[in-house]
């Protein structure tokens, strides 16, 4: 299963956008909080197929919401 299968993510055009990637960064664009799990799930199988490594020492988690919304 590919990121493009589960059809998550913002509505761009006819197309969901899901991820942005540049260089060795990686921004996840969930359209709510629950879409978070299942794209971190596909993207560690991504990384296990391939043997790549995340530095969890550098990893950093940003999350943005209306500033109306209640944290959770």
């Amino acid at each position: 299963m590919t990121l493009h299968d589960l059809g998550l993510g913002v509505d761009k055009g006819n197309e969901k956008v899901s991820i942005f990637l540049y260089a060795d960064d990686v921004g996840l664009i969930p359209a709510s909080e629950m879409d978070i799990q299942s794209i971190l799930d596909i993207i560690l199988c991504w990384y296990e197929k391939w043997g790549v490594l995340i530095n969890t020492n550098k990893s950093k988690c940003v999350h943005f919401r209306n500033a109306r919304t209640t944290r959770s």
